[in-house]
């Protein structure tokens, strides 16, 4: 049963969806598990064993991911640019120790992309498409999406400052741009027409001005060619 959730509410859930549907649940290492009273209740007790152990898994694994960022190391996927490399060898069953190193092969045209950027003459559309053909892919292989690349100009890890759950920290890692050249990045940002793209693929009416008024991002449009709409 332990396959079926790891937690109580949901495997509860799950059965009695099942027995309305008068489906019957049979585990066949557990015979115990019937229908009556006593197999009921060993059920739920092996229900909330197993959201037990399962608790416990992801107390040690946020432990181990905060201790991580404590020592300086980002405790996640390493952003472009960047790779997650093994460091050291696996020891008493844990999972191997791994450090975000340069990417030989994207941190050369990520670096490109920020030079271009901070010159403050080039919109992200732009150095998106041009560091796509000079060779930059996401993990499919396809051109990065408009909101990858800005995101990616956007984050400070870039300059060397990690922020996780909350928390901010010099990191360990080596940095693309100096803090300075972040705040730059971010003003930049901030000063082109409201985050607005000046090259785009079709233009829409009122493109960087209409912004939704309970979350305070900016309205996107696009095409459906076979209605004949634009949404």
């Amino acid at each position: 049963t332990d396959r079926l959730a790891r937690n109580t509410k949901d495997h509860l859930t799950i059965k009695a969806l099942l027995q309305k549907e008068e489906t019957r649940l049979i585990s066949v290492a557990q015979p115990m598990l019937d229908d009556s009273p006593e197999g009921n209740m060993i059920d739920t007790i092996l229900a909330s064993v197993n959201q037990f152990q399962s608790d416990l898994s992801g107390r040690k694994t946020k432990k181990g991911l905060q201790e991580k960022f404590d020592t300086g190391w980002w405790p996640g996927w390493a952003p472009l640019g960047y790779v997650n490399v093994a460091l050291g060898e696996v020891q008493n069953g844990d999972r191997e120790r791994k450090i975000v190193k340069k990417d030989t092969q994207k941190w050369h045209l990520i670096k490109e992309g920020f030079k271009m950027y901070l010159t403050g003459r080039y919109s992200v559309e732009y150095i998106n498409e041009e560091l796509y053909q000079k060779g930059l892919r996401s993990k499919t292989g396809k051109r990065l999406s408009h909101s990858i690349m800005t995101s990616t100009l956007k984050n400070p890890f870039y300059s060397g400052i990690m922020k996780w759950n909350g928390q901010e920290k010099k990191g360990n890692h080596a940095s693309m741009i100096s803090v300075k050249q972040h705040s730059r990045v971010i003003e930049i940002m901030n000063s082109h027409n409201q985050y607005a793209c000046r090259r785009r693929k079709h233009n829409f009416l009122l493109r960087g001005f209409v912004f939704c008024n309970i979350c305070g991002q900016r309205y996107t449009a696009e095409k459906h060619s076979r209605k004949r709409k634009d949404y």
